[in-house]
Formats: structure tokens, C-alpha cells, sequence
């Protein structure tokens, strides 16, 4: 809608038409998430991202203190802290896209924007250029977590993919204009293709579609479905620690809270978790389906969960709940020390 104010909408006298064919159709595709989220919720388009803009790091949401205010972010002593994190964003953005592009494509695209070929396809290019603005611009604004600003990779894949077409037309243009042998052509176009298949840079921020989260949701599916069956265990006020607050908190119908992820951190890791559990007073914690490094010997690794576990003065008396036999990544859960009903 935004490009069609600004561009070829606006310029055919289309606007007008183009808004009421769309927004019925937009309408209809979002209502049902906005109306489970307004029930959730209280407001239809909820995102805990609406709170980056006023924090150095994404953990932002503090039990005892509510979400840091602007009035408490734009304050004298932070102004270096803001412009370092503004002037590194800025540099970020166009760096991460080349390796995450590769930089031949992020070359034909700046080719095909700048030396346009087909006056057809414009307006597409022309959108690629738009979209990547608008989400470079928002990220300016809206994050301040330059550790966030890092992982680009996984929340510009939409806009890469549409960038794509575009970045492919003004590689392929740039390889006519060198009046290349067709053979030559093939060779430098296989060569590419080979090279973005072996190690694409996109991989490492896409690893969410690659990795075997799969395979642990059974055990969450079903923990979080006996939690809903048993109220008198894990009341509906109850916080859950776990290693993945988010699926269990679709799965619970509970409030959950990130356990702190610095597995085989000794001292520093078990001051984390004490703190979390001091500031975010969760009730019960799901212990089970932690996600090891991938040079982690899973032997050393579950005597130190165990003993992890010990010293948080979490007894196998507080268990009330485990998964059932075979299921893939087994959870328990547990109840806190002094926290139960």
C-alpha cells in the first residue's frame, strides 16, 4: 500500500481501486490471528518487539519493574550508548546483506537499480528497493540491541527473496553486456550457483528451518496440554522457566520465562539462573529439550545439568511431571522451592 502511494498506483489514478479490491482481502487474512490475540492479549497486533527501541539488550521484560519507559531510556548518560548502537546498525545492515546475498548479487541488484534495462519491470525493482529501505529504516528505529541487529538474516528473508529476482536480472544483464561465450556464461552462472549452494551465509540466521526443533514439540505439545489439565498443579498465574518460552506458552496457557541460555557456564550460568529466578519469581521450571553446543560431550553435559539442577535447590521431590516413555527430547517438569500451591 505504502509503494502504491508513492508509485505506479498513485501515477495510473488506480489508488482508489486498488484499496478497495485489497483491504477486504487483508482484512479477512488477518482478523482471526488479531481477534485470538486481542483475546490474549487486550490489542489485536501484540509483539514483544515493541519494547526493543528502549533497550540495550531484548531481555527487557522485568517482573518487579514493568517495561522500561522512553523516559527512562532517553536519558543524558545513554546518548553515547544510543549513537554507537545507531552508527553500528547503519554499517550492519548493508555488510550482513552481502554475506548473507552473497555480494554478486547484492552487486546485480545495485546494477539493475542503478542502470535499469527493462522499463517493464521497473516498478518490481523498484519495490525490492523500497522494501529494503523500509525494513532497514524500521530496524534503525525500532532496535537499539545491536546483538539483534546481528541476526538480520532471519527477519529479512522475506524481503531477500523478493530482492532476488531483481539481484538475478542485473547479474544475468552484467553477463550479456560482457558479451560472454554462452560456454563462458554457463561456467560463470554454475560457478555461482555452486558457490551461494555450499556455504550460503543465510544458513546460519535460517537455522530454525533446519534444525530439529521437530522433533522436541511432542514433549513440550505434551507437557503443556497436561499443564492445562492440571490447574491445581500449575495454576493459571503460575511462570514456567523453560528453554523455550515460547512454544510452551502456546502450549501451557502459561506465562513463561526464558531460561537463560549459557549451558556448561559453571558459576556464571548458575548466577543467572538465580537471578532470573529472583527477578521473575517463576513458580515451576521445565527442565528438559536444552539445545547443547555442537561441541558438547552429551555425557559431561547431563552430569552437569544434574548438578546444575542440585544447586538450585530443585529436589526430585518437586517433580510432578514427566514425559511419557520414548517420547523424543523428554521434558520434566517441576516445582520451584517454596513456590507450589
Amino acid at each position: 500500500w505504502l509503494y502504491a502511494v508513492v508509485g505506479p498506483a498513485r501515477r495510473a489514478g488506480r489508488l482508489t481501486p486498488l484499496l478497495i479490491l485489497t483491504a477486504p482481502l487483508i482484512a479477512v487474512v488477518i482478523a482471526p490471528w488479531a481477534w485470538a490475540t486481542y483475546r490474549e492479549y487486550g490489542e489485536p497486533f501484540f509483539t514483544y518487539t515493541k519494547f526493543y527501541p528502549y533497550n540495550f539488550s531484548w531481555t527487557v521484560h522485568h517482573f518487579d519493574q514493568g517495561n522500561t519507559r522512553p523516559d527512562q531510556f532517553y536519558r543524558p548518560e545513554n546518548v553515547p550508548g544510543i549513537v554507537e548502537a545507531k552508527l553500528k546498525t547503519i554499517a550492519i545492515i548493508p555488510a550482513y546483506t552481502t554475506m548473507i546475498l552473497g555480494l554478486p548479487l547484492v552487486l546485480g541488484f545495485l546494477a539493475r537499480i542503478l542502470r535499469p534495462r527493462e522499463s517493464v519491470t521497473r516498478d518490481i525493482d523498484r519495490l525490492a528497493l523500497f522494501l529494503y529501505l523500509i525494513f532497514g529504516l524500521a530496524t534503525l528505529v525500532q532496535v537499539v540491541d545491536v546483538t539483534q541487529v546481528r541476526q538480520l538474516g532471519r527477519y529479512y528473508l522475506p524481503v531477500f527473496l523478493i530482492m532476488l529476482p531483481t539481484a538475478a536480472a542485473g547479474l544475468l544483464g552484467w553477463a550479456d553486456r560482457q558479451f560472454l561465450p554462452d560456454s563462458n556464461r554457463r561456467w560463470l552462472l554454475g560457478a555461482l550457483a555452486a558457490l551461494l549452494w555450499a556455504a550460503p551465509g543465510w544458513a546460519y540466521d535460517a537455522t530454525w528451518y533446519v534444525k530439529p526443533f521437530q522433533t522436541r514439540w511432542p514433549a513440550l505439545l505434551e507437557a503443556g496440554s497436561w499443564v492445562r489439565d492440571n490447574p491445581s498443579q500449575v495454576p493459571t498465574d503460575a511462570r514456567i522457566l523453560t528453554w523455550f518460552p515460547w512454544e510452551m506458552r502456546i502450549a501451557s496457557d502459561r506465562t513463561t520465562i526464558l531460561f537463560p541460555r549459557a549451558l556448561e557456564g559453571g558459576a556464571y550460568e548458575l548466577s543467572r539462573l538465580r537471578d532470573a529466578i529472583q527477578r521473575y519469581q517463576p513458580t515451576h521450571v521445565l527442565w528438559g529439550s536444552f539445545e547443547p553446543m555442537p561441541e558438547s560431550d552429551p555425557e559431561s553435559l547431563g552430569r552437569y545439568l544434574e548438578a546444575l539442577r542440585a544447586d538450585l535447590g530443585i529436589r526430585e521431590s518437586d517433580l510432578i511431571h514427566t514425559s511419557p516413555p520414548r517420547t523424543p527430547h523428554p521434558v520434566r517438569l517441576y516445582r520451584l522451592p517454596g513456590s507450589g500451591p
